[in-house]
C-alpha cells in the first residue's frame, strides 16, 4: 500500500521539526562546548542556520499543501517562532543559555532556503512562493 504524497511530505516536515528539537535541546558535551568557545566564529550559529535551511524545504512544501498563500513568509515566520520556542525550552531544561542570535540564525537559514527556491523557480520560469 502506498501512502499519499501529502502524508510523506507532512511526515518529513514533522521529522525535521522533531530532529531539530532534539539537536537543540539535548545538552552539548562539555568537551565539545569548550572546544567551540576557542573558535573565533560561533559555530553553533552555523548549526542553527544549516538545520533550519534544510528543514525549510519540506516545511515550505507542507505549508503549500495546507493552502497557505504566502508560503515563503510563513516558512520564515514558522522558523523564527519555532527557533524562539526551542531557545526558551533550552533555557528551561538544559544548562545552556538561550540566545536570540540562535533564533535569528535559524530564521536566516529558512530565509536562505526560500530565496534559493525563488531563485531556482525564476530561472525555470515557474512560481515558488
Amino acid at each position: 500500500m502506498r501512502l499519499p504524497r501529502q502524508f510523506v511530505v507532512h511526515g518529513l516536515s514533522l521529522a525535521f521539526a522533531v530532529a531539530i528539537a532534539f539537536a537543540l535541546i539535548e545538552p552539548v558535551p562539555v568537551q565539545l562546548e569548550n572546544a567551540t568557545h576557542e573558535i573565533a566564529f560561533p559555530i553553533d550559529k552555523l548549526v542553527h542556520f544549516g538545520l533550519f535551511l534544510v528543514a525549510a524545504f519540506p516545511w515550505r512544501r507542507s505549508l503549500a499543501l495546507f493552502g497557505v498563500k504566502s508560503v515563503g513568509v510563513a516558512v520564515v515566520v514558522t522558523a523564527a517562532v519555532y527557533g524562539g520556542l526551542l531557545e526558551i525550552a533550552q533555557g528551561l531544561w538544559t544548562l545552556r543559555d538561550p540566545e536570540v542570535l540562535d533564533m535569528v540564525a535559524g530564521a536566516l537559514g529558512a530565509l536562505a532556503a526560500v530565496g534559493l527556491l525563488r531563485l531556482t523557480a525564476a530561472r525555470q520560469g515557474t512560481h515558488s512562493g
